[in-house]
């Protein structure tokens, strides 16, 4: 497994797999993107579309799919928080 693969991304990951394949195969495709060498023409702007797209359906998934969203908000927010804390890749 890649270097940039920390415990919370895998946690994350998981989340994802769980609850929302679809969003899940967006935040591996970011995380390639961002932490590897396959760059492709527009790829700032596929990280950027990306990231919209979760930030967007993520309310909907959390709030429909599970009882205790406040909770699941609240692990989500720090796992991203954490997430983003690192070292910028770029």
């Amino acid at each position: 497994m890649e270097s940039y693969w920390t415990k919370e991304r895998l946690d994350l990951k998981a989340w994802f797999q769980r609850n929302a394949p679809s969003l899940g195969e967006l935040y591996e495709g970011v995380l390639k993107l961002l932490y590897t060498d396959e760059k492709i023409p527009g790829w700032t702007r596929f990280v950027a579309h990306a990231i919209r797209e979760i930030g967007n359906r993520l309310p909907d998934i959390v709030i429909g799919v599970q009882k205790n969203t406040y909770l699941d908000v609240i692990y989500i927010s720090v796992v991203y928080t954490f997430n983003c804390i690192e070292s910028d890749p770029l």
